[in-house]
């Protein structure tokens, strides 16, 4: 079974035509292994900046909305789309995938790394937060001559040392289309 979520039933959520109980009510008729089909343009869709606690932050309804589901497993089809830490669609897809009931969160692309190796970090952080820290930690570790805040000279050594860190991922990751079926 197939669920689209799409724009039309988060607007119809959000102004006010469906509430959240009423959201929850109609998700929970739904079979168990229903499987729910979104965007990230949709995850990040509507999203305000909010003031809290003097904090200017951006708040991502249509994530929040998400993460009530309670989703087991989350796939990130052309995952280095959100490979910008700093971006909303990043932040909205973090939300999303750091829900409490997320058991497991696949990345999937067949362009891992499509500027230089430091888009890595960001998108091993939706399997493990803590895996290379952020993009300027990666930077540090790997670069050695910098030109601003981009690496201008990677280390001789990186490939050989991406690879042993990518060792724990290495069965978590899928990233040949011809692995899994598209949608």
């Amino acid at each position: 079974n197939a669920f689209p979520l799409t724009r039309r039933i988060m607007k119809r959520y959000l102004d006010g035509g469906m509430t959240q109980d009423k959201f929850e009510k109609m998700i929970a008729t739904l079979p168990n292994n229903t499987l729910f089909v979104t965007s990230y343009t949709s995850l990040n869709a509507m999203s305000e900046k909010v003031n809290y606690l003097g904090w200017a932050v951006h708040y991502y309804p249509f994530a929040m909305m998400l993460r009530h589901i309670g989703f087991d497993l989350i796939f990130l089809d052309e995952s280095q789309e959100a490979k910008n830490e700093e971006s909303m669609r990043s932040e909205a897809v973090a939300l999303l995938c750091a829900g409490k009931t997320v058991k497991k969160v696949v990345p999937m692309s067949g362009t891992q790394i499509h500027n230089d190796p430091s888009d890595l970090p960001a998108q091993a952080a939706k399997i493990n937060a803590s895996a290379w820290g952020s993009r300027a930690g990666f930077n540090k570790t790997y670069g050695e001559e910098f030109q601003g805040s981009r690496v201008s000279v990677w280390d001789a050594n990186m490939p050989a040392r991406i690879g042993r860190a990518l060792q724990p991922f290495a069965s978590k990751v899928v990233v040949r289309r011809r692995d899994y079926a598209y949608l």
